[in-house]
This record gives C-alpha cells, structure tokens and sequence, in this order.
C-alpha cells in the first residue's frame, strides 16, 4: 500500500533571503532524523525533488518535528546562518507556539509541566526521567471551550522530541486522535452526533482528520538585524473540518 504521507507534500509558508518556511505535512520530517529512515524529509525534497529557486546543497532545518506533528517548518539557506538559528534555538531564544485539540478537557483553564525527558536511542522511546532526564518545559493555555472539547495551545521556548505530548499526557490533556494518551481510535462524526446514521453499503464510518491534531502554529524569533519576527502557518484543511465539526457537535 502506497504510503499516505506522500499524497501530501510541503506547502511554502514564507521565503526570505536568509529562511523559508514551510507547511510540513503530517508523516514528513523537516530534515532527516535517524529515528525515522524511511520518512520523507523537506531539505531532501527541496533539493531532488522540488524546482524551488531556492535550492542549495547548505539548507539546514533549525529544529527538528515530530512526523506527526503538522506544521511550521523553519529552513535556512546556509551554514551560517544554520550557526546562527540553532544557537538562538540552543539558547532557548526561540517561541514555539502550538495549538490542539482535547477531548474532556481538565476544568483548571492554565498548566505548566517542567518534567525532564530522557531519550532511549536503542529502542527510540523518549520518557520522563527525573534522574538523568534534560530539562524542559511545556506551558498550556485553554483558547476556546467548546463543551466536552476544547482547543488549547503549547507554548515553549526550546522543544524536545515528543516533549509536547508526552508533557500533556502528564498534565491530563488528552489530545484528539494522539495514541500517547491510550486511546488510538481516531475520532469519527459518529462519536459526535446523537443520530448519526451511516451511508452506503459498507457499514464503515471514516475518521474526520486521520492524524494527531497537535500542530505548529507559529514561531517568534529573533533574525539577524536584531528585529523579532513571527512567522505562522495555517492549520491543514482537514484539520479545521474536525475543529468545525466538533464546534458543531462537541
């Protein structure tokens, strides 16, 4: 079966003369990562695939992203200023802020979670260590109430791998359509309406959004004339079907 990340590919968000930017598509890493060999990646599409006028053999992402997680994808167009992007980004000079959605959200509107994570490269698990984990933290915020869901957001200055996810199943946020929380059944429009009845010959309901809802919503930085910038990205399209829905229905 023909791997379904591939029927997406990245869409530029933003292009400069030092960045661009991308919308990364759910199943894709920003560069290659050795967790996930036989992931597509944008710098190698950028520099096979893609007839982009700003091809070149020094492209380098600033971070990277979880495969499953969509969103913002920050690339720069050489080695210096790789040098100097990941140094912002070491230094936790950078803001990431990402959005999702939750099923029976906790009634505390705000949460913080600081638990060091610890990554496992033999079995390429990450967990929580308090012993020999490295330290971050995940801030969360309630954007919108919308009865047993919710659309809440992340924020963070210095990302881990995994760090958004696991850090929100440790506050009691459980993300829609994301394993971590125990549940890998993908929400279907049956689950939201009371009447739902099926259509044609198969007796088999689709989920609305076949993928984690977490996604890279935008990220502040600080370029090299000293000038903060922000660069967002949008929301996949199937990603605001399921947010209408549930807004609808939830």
């Amino acid at each position: 079966m023909k791997d379904r990340s591939l029927l997406n590919f990245p869409i530029l968000v933003g292009n400069t003369n030092q960045t661009v930017f991308f919308q990364k598509p759910a199943g894709w890493l920003t560069s290659k990562h050795p967790w996930y060999p036989s992931h597509p990646d944008i710098i190698s599409w950028i520099k096979k695939d893609s007839k982009s006028s700003f091809q070149s053999e020094h492209m380098s992402s600033v971070y990277h992203l979880d495969p499953e997680i969509t969103g913002l994808a920050f690339i720069v167009k050489n080695s210096s200023l790789k040098n100097y992007y990941r140094n912002l980004y070491g230094s936790e000079k950078l803001r990431f802020v990402f959005q999702f959605l939750v099923k029976d959200p906790p009634s505390s509107k705000k949460l913080s979670c600081d638990l060091p994570l610890l990554r496992r490269e033999q079995n390429r698990i990450v967990k929580v260590s308090r012993a020999s984990g490295k330290k971050c933290q995940t801030d969360f915020f309630e954007i919108e109430n919308l009865g047993s869901f919710a659309l809440w957001e992340a924020q963070t200055t210095y990302f881990r791998l995994q760090q958004i996810r696991i850090h929100a199943v440790e506050v009691g946020l459980n993300i829609v359509n994301d394993s971590f929380s125990g549940n890998s059944k993908l929400l279907c429009l049956s689950e939201l309406k009371a009447k739902y009845k099926l259509k044609g010959y198969n007796n088999t309901v689709s989920p609305i959004y076949d993928n984690i809802s977490l996604h890279l919503k935008s990220v502040e930085f600080i370029n090299t004339m000293k000038n903060v910038q922000v660069q967002e990205c949008s929301f996949p399209k199937k990603w605001w079907v399921l947010y209408k829905q549930i807004k609808k229905y939830g």
